[in-house]
């Protein structure tokens, strides 16, 4: 008869298998009590924050009947409800594994040794049988199995073990295909895979090991478990998009039916229908031509390092900065008028005396206003290129301790407002502001002025101001680029500028003025406004693009209740003060003059401030499709979506519009790039989502429902238009213009209750045939694929293609505006193959996962 065997020596500690295995005789030596562990909590976090009681579900009623939009469970609670509901698993805390396993014993115990695990009481415990079935039994279960039976499976667990870290190793060091390896593994564990009550124990332990032991441990049961494992973000070609940048949208699209093959009725691909057609032959055309104007040679765009040679007349001068303060200098202070025009005038009376900072301003400033001249007289566009690429060579310049001043600062905040106003590679720009942001850093804009030695108001002022842009543009390039800003609200503390009209400070004040009260309109009110919402946007920013978990849902509620908020405060305060100008105006004897906010300025601050609305409540818009409790959300995205859209372009204290030109706001959406070309994608995917749900949800088609989408299918078509006239103007991809062309077809189809196909083949052969002529009529040439990657190879131009042919120099700026100076514009980032490799693979345009 075997000897009886006490409970602790037949139980091993599963749950804390990372401990080192001492002998027995140092077990049995101890006299030290066990530490009292803290009971674990069972309830969520949700339930645990409102105190009431949970029913440990995932996820539980409580947060079903308060629609809470997550049910999370802290990595205590869940191995200890997994304990409870079926037993203790050694695969439930991937962190506890993870950090255990490096420090492991890898001596297997010997056959003749008497050796064994220590128990505790306070841990989950597991006999071993033979069998492949194992039950889970309590501590004070009688089914015990004999020490030597018990001693085999923990050597056996422990072999186990041993070729897992010694693969992991192999793998870290080596770095294989992930294929390769994964399949390794996953044979090596199915041949010593485990079922525990129920529990198939196999791969999915091995990849949860995998993922948590390269980079360290990190918490997998926090956040929302049907997002563990996912990239959260997109992947094309060389770069990265967070999820706050349009491209990580386009899942959207995955719906229209022309993109995939439908399984069911193996319908046939739609690469292969436009094999059937000249479509590919319209698009391979105008790919030629864009990739000809993108094979210019770069030196067209430099200067002489004289700077000087390149300011034009005073005239031209004179109208193009007088554009630029009529249509900037609101949002982003960067320039002091007063002074500036001070500088300005004595550059005109003795030219060689001016500096070359001050010129470099001008410049940037004249290239600013360039995208508002629309004289008939002479085209400036190529000529403010070279001003871009002059400041640009400027900050490039060594010996950097001579640009840390505050003309620098204002040169480097000039050239990414003219990058980006210009589509001189806007889509590039968060790199540039990185570079920026640590200039300001260095100079000690982030301190307020107060702190540092004494100093004029009037630097103090545009020290504040300043930082206020750097903030601004560190922000908006986050957003667009999906980025983390890379700063938090601990990193400064300076403060606000004050509510003061430029007029109001000068270089002969010794004390700052009196600031002017808050309901005043002053040339710092909007930038004021702007910055009082920033600590809400860099939350946003910050929900937006992080990858570990996803935001509360009532989180993102308060957060958009704050922006909100905001816009209504904003136009209330802007209605009151056109009012109160149009009225002083009105009766100039009893009124002193009040200044007018124009459109152009109000449409900027909302903007600046309502996409981050739109890119908050986007992800869980995408949701409301199946959960009724996100509809909230998406009709916040359609609201901002159709706003940004619809615009007033004008008012009555707006300057005159010539017959034939263009208001200042539509001429900006029409030439500038940044997130004026974003806004576009954004609006479109979220318009076209909300047709496809309308169509999808309701019961019948009828021609009232059809009417109420009919402003829905308009914004489209608004898009289209626009999309047009940047190509008639400057835009080298015409792939904006074609797909929301495919969209609007499928909507119709889908309407019309026909197959999406033959409408679909149409309307981007419409498409193509548009674009073509109009970018035919800007580039008469065409490159080839060698010519253009022997030109991005060298830097130079191609032989006989590109700009060379091109007899004016006006024409080089118009073929080189807006196609971002990259190898892949980002108006609609498809790959090289155009449409057919998006549609094949069932990817459309962007890796997203």
């Amino acid at each position: 008869m075997p000897t009886p065997v006490s409970q602790g020596d037949s139980q091993v500690i599963m749950s804390d298998i990372g401990a080192s295995v001492p002998d027995s005789g140092a077990n049995a030596a101890s006299t030290a009590a066990p530490r009292k562990r803290r009971r674990p909590a069972l309830s969520c976090e949700q339930c645990r924050k409102r105190k009431i009681k949970c029913d440990r579900n995932y996820p539980c009623t409580q947060c079903l009947q308060s629609k809470t939009a997550h049910c999370s469970y802290s990595p205590d609670s869940a191995g200890a409800i997994q304990h409870l509901k079926k037993g203790p698993s050694i695969y439930q805390d991937p962190i506890q594994i993870n950090a255990g396993i490096p420090n492991r014993s890898r001596n297997a115990p010997s056959t003749s040794s008497s050796s064994h695990l220590p128990s505790d009481s306070t841990s989950p415990q597991v006999p071993l049988s033979d069998g492949t079935q194992t039950s889970w039994h309590s501590p004070g279960s009688e089914h015990l199995h004999d020490k030597d039976s018990a001693k085999s499976h923990e050597r056996a667990l422990l072999d186990r073990i041993q070729k897992l870290e010694q693969k992991l190793a192999t793998a870290n060091s080596l770095n294989p295909s992930k294929q390769e390896h994964e399949l390794e593994d996953e044979q090596s564990l199915e041949d010593g895979k485990s079922s525990l009550d129920g529990q198939d124990v196999s791969v999915s332990f091995f990849h949860t090991l995998k993922g948590n032991s390269f980079f360290g441990s990190r918490n997998e049961l926090h956040g929302t478990y049907e997002q563990k494992g996912r990239l959260r973000g997109t992947v094309s070609k060389t770069r990265f998009f967070g999820q706050s940048h349009w491209m990580y949208s386009f899942g959207t699209f995955d719906r229209i039916s022309c993109m995939k093959v439908n399984p069911k009725n193996n319908t046939p691909e739609f690469a292969e229908t436009m094999k059937t057609t000249d479509l590919n032959e319209l698009l391979q055309r105008c790919k030629s031509m864009a990739r000809a104007a993108k094979a210019g040679p770069h030196n067209k765009f430099l200067m002489n390092p004289n700077y000087r040679d390149a300011v034009p007349l005073r005239p031209v001068c004179d109208k193009l900065m007088m554009l630029y303060f009529r249509t900037h200098e609101s949002t982003l202070r960067i320039l002091h008028i007063p002074t500036f025009w001070k500088e300005y005038q004595q550059y005109w009376e003795n030219p060689a005396a001016a500096s070359s900072t001050f010129i470099i301003k001008m410049l940037l400033a004249m290239s600013i206003g360039c995208c508002f001249y629309q004289d008939d007289d002479q085209d400036w566009h190529a000529q403010s290129l070279q001003w871009i690429f002059a400041g640009q060579t400027w900050l490039a310049s060594p010996f950097e301790k001579g640009r840390m001043h505050i003309s620098g600062l204002q040169i480097h905040c000039l050239v990414i407002n003219a990058r980006l106003a210009n589509a001189v590679a806007g889509d590039l720009v968060w790199i540039s502001i990185g570079s920026l942001l640590r200039t300001a850093f260095q100079m000690g804009f982030h301190r307020d002025p107060k702190y540092l030695p004494r100093m004029l108001p009037l630097h103090a002022e545009l020290r504040r101001r300043l930082w206020a842009t750097v903030l601004e543009l560190n922000i908006q390039g986050a957003l667009d680029s999906g980025m983390p800003t890379l700063l938090h609200l601990e990193d400064f503390d300076t403060e606000a500028p004050a509510n003061l009209d430029d007029s109001d400070l000068d270089e002969t004040m010794t004390v700052l003025p009196e600031a002017k009260p808050r309901d005043v309109y002053t040339q710092t009110s909007l930038q004021i406004m702007l910055l009082e919402s920033f600590p809400t946007r860099i939350k946003v920013v910050s929900h937006s693009n992080n990858f570990h978990s996803d935001p509360s849902y009532e989180e993102v509620l308060a957060l958009g209740s704050t922006l909100t908020k905001a816009l209504r405060e904003h136009n209330t305060f802007i209605n009151s003060v056109n009012a109160a100008s149009l009225y002083s105006s009105a009766n100039p004897q009893t009124q002193s003059p009040i200044p007018y906010v124009p459109r152009m300025f109000r449409n900027i601050l909302d903007l600046c401030i309502r996409r981050f609305l739109l890119a908050l409540h986007r992800p869980f818009a995408a949701r409301a499709q199946t959960d009724l409790r996100y509809y909230f959300s998406r009709k916040v995205c359609l609201d901002c979506a159709m706003t940004m859209l619809q615009y007033p372009t004008s008012d009555p204290g707006d300057p005159s519009i010539e017959p034939g030109k263009q208001d200042d706001f539509t001429r900006l959406k029409t030439v500038s790039g940044g997130f004026q070309k974003g806004l576009l994608v954004h609006a479109a995917m979220v318009i076209f989502s909300e047709l496809l749900s309308q169509i999808e949800e309701e019961s019948t088609f009828t021609e009232q429902s059809r009417a109420a989408r009919e402003p829905l299918k308009q914004a489209l078509r608004g898009i289209v238009d626009l999309s047009a006239l940047r190509i008639m103007h400057a835009e080298n991809n015409i792939k904006g213009h074609l797909f929301i062309s495919v969209v609007l077809a499928q909507v119709e189809a889908m309407e019309l209750g026909v197959p999406a196909d033959n409408l679909v083949i149409a309307a981007a052969r419409k498409s193509a045939e548009i674009c073509m002529a109009l970018l035919s009529k800007r580039i008469p040439i065409t490159a080839t694929d060698d010519e253009y990657a022997r030109h991005v190879e060298n830097g130079s131009a191609a032989d006989g293609v590109g700009l060379q042919g091109a007899s004016a120099p006006q024409d080089i700026g118009f073929d080189t505006m807006m196609q971002d100076w990259t190898m892949d514009s980002q108006y609609f980032n498809l790959p090289d193959s155009w449409l057919l490799s998006g549609w094949e693979d069932n990817q459309p345009w962007g890796l997203q996962v």
